[in-house]
């Protein structure tokens, strides 16, 4: 069964994308994500920890 005139010319218009490189690209984005948030968090607690450490009566 022949596809409509519609949908014939719009599966040819988009460009395939080998699977290989969307698995490549969706790990390697996840990956830089992962350590985004990591070295955020990272950051953050050590702006917090110097702030409480600065307080007088903590460190004796």
């Amino acid at each position: 069964m022949p596809l409509p005139g519609w949908a014939s010319k719009t599966s040819q218009q988009q460009p395939k994308i080998p699977l290989r490189r969307l698995l490549v690209a969706s790990f390697v984005l996840q990956i830089v994500a992962a350590g985004g948030i990591v070295g955020y968090l990272s950051f953050r607690n050590r702006q917090i920890v110097q702030t409480w450490m600065q307080q007088p009566g903590l460190c004796t």
